[in-house]
């Protein structure tokens, strides 16, 4: 990508691709050897962190006509990103778990957005296709379309929903995981320890052992339970046997619960989305004073 040495060529590439006006400055925009130097300097330069950001989007996505619709939104949606202490702790101290782990849930949560466009696309070209069928007037290909159709649309969204909030709730046990192995090795993690899910346990010996003061609020702890409720639902066994998840889950999220079954919403991912989002940045928060402590 074409690197910009000022804020004025900056400013002009801008007011070319997005509908946002950039103050004069003579600031000059350093070239960026690392990751983690170009989130620092976008950090500590607000003015500009988004419009940058929607150029990089733009340009990516100049051969992908849905990526294109949907980059202006996903600049919205930055659930996380590692703060500036973070990052300041991160250049003298070399440890970047936190940058692999915001990376990791940008590209989670794009191949949830893109994957829904593109079925939402899929299937609004097979209503099409199914109206052509049935004017030509084969019944067999009324009988074709009417089937997959049904099924394509009853099951396609509902899966996709189902296998992202697997993913991210995995996601998020696998980030705690990474910052257990940052614990020196002395400090042997046995799951026997502890008490709660695998995620609890986890938060537990990183307060113990790791030394970091983790606090969450109410609301959020609520959130991620009633998120962990609903994994469950999925990955076992759907509550055909036993109705006790359902319940639980109706008393947090009675939205979900949908003829006695779990329905979830796009408006239901984004929130497990900002939920682990948040969870992370208190973590974090922990992680930066633990090393500053050092």
């Amino acid at each position: 990508m074409k690197k910009y040495k000022s804020l004025s060529d900056l400013k002009t590439m801008i007011e070319e691709n997005v509908d946002f006006k950039l103050s004069d400055s003579k600031d000059v925009i350093p070239e960026f050897d690392s990751l983690e130097k170009k989130q620092k300097f976008l950090l500590e330069h607000p003015e500009i962190e988004k419009q940058l950001a929607l150029k990089e989007m733009k340009e990516w996505a100049d051969n992908d006509e849905l990526y294109n619709d949907a980059y202006a939104f996903l600049s919205d949606h930055i659930w996380y990103s590692p703060s500036l202490e973070y990052l300041n702790l991160n250049d003298r101290y070399g440890e970047p778990v936190f940058t692999e782990i915001s990376d990791e849930l940008s590209a989670l949560y794009r191949l949830y957005e893109f994957s829904r466009r593109y079925i939402n696309k899929y299937l609004e070209s097979q209503e099409i296709e199914a109206e052509e069928r049935n004017q030509r007037g084969n019944p067999v290909d009324k009988i074709r379309s009417m089937f997959m159709g049904a099924i394509d649309s009853a099951f396609l969204p509902n899966l996709n929903q189902q296998s992202i909030l697997v993913m991210l709730y995995s996601f998020y046990e696998r980030s705690l995981k990474k910052l257990i192995i940052e614990i020196p090795h002395n400090a042997h993690f046995f799951e026997r320890d502890y008490t709660g899910s695998t995620a609890d346990r986890y938060i537990s010996f990183l307060r113990r052992k790791g030394q970091m003061n983790i606090v969450f609020s109410s609301e959020l702890e609520r959130d991620f339970d009633t998120m962990r409720l609903v994994r469950n639902y999925f990955v076992h066994d759907g509550s055909y046997f036993d109705n006790e998840l359902v319940d639980m889950i109706n008393l947090s999220e009675p939205s979900l619960v949908v003829d006695g079954s779990i329905k979830l919403s796009h408006e239901y991912m984004l929130r497990c989305f900002d939920t682990v989002g948040k969870l992370l940045k208190d973590i974090e928060k922990a992680r930066a004073t633990k090393i500053s402590l050092r």
